[in-house]
């Protein structure tokens, strides 16, 4: 049974009403409360637009990458989504990535995945996502060689 608060709400529900994310578990576990933060910072060149993720890619976070990416992709024949300073991908990201990919080929434009952590890689990896988002590509586009 969840512990209820003052008013007789339970924890995870005061958290999700104030927009964050409840972590934890019973009372044996230390819990905390956070609030997933994604910073985006645009860089455009000639040839592309980057964006530099940092932060956490989860569902609280991924309207606001996906946000971004809708504004760009009719602007431009290449979008790269640098990932150097994302430290965690949930599958609401993975699913936000090939929604992308899908508007960036319906725009003539290609969505690039770059400088991704090992612990992404494998994810993709391991959901294959690797392959049918690079099967689109005319180059590598997570520094995944093809076996």
């Amino acid at each position: 049974m969840a512990a209820m608060l003052r008013g007789g709400r339970t924890i995870s529900e005061v958290a999700h009403s104030n927009g964050l994310l409840w972590e934890g578990g019973g009372p044996w576990l230390r819990t905390r409360l956070t609030t997933p933060v994604l910073n985006l910072r645009t860089e455009t060149t000639p040839n592309q637009v980057t964006v530099h993720c940092s932060g956490r890619l989860v569902s609280e976070t991924c309207e606001q990458l996906k946000h971004t990416a809708r504004a760009i992709i009719p602007t431009t024949k290449l979008l790269a989504l640098d990932l150097t300073e994302v430290n965690y991908v949930d599958s609401s990201a993975l699913g936000a990535i090939v929604g992308m990919h899908l508007s960036a080929k319906r725009a003539g434009c290609q969505l690039k995945l770059i400088n991704l952590a090992p612990r992404v890689k494998e994810l993709l990896s391991i959901t294959r996502l690797a392959e049918v988002l690079e099967s689109h590509a005319n180059e590598e586009m997570f520094g995944i060689t093809p076996d």
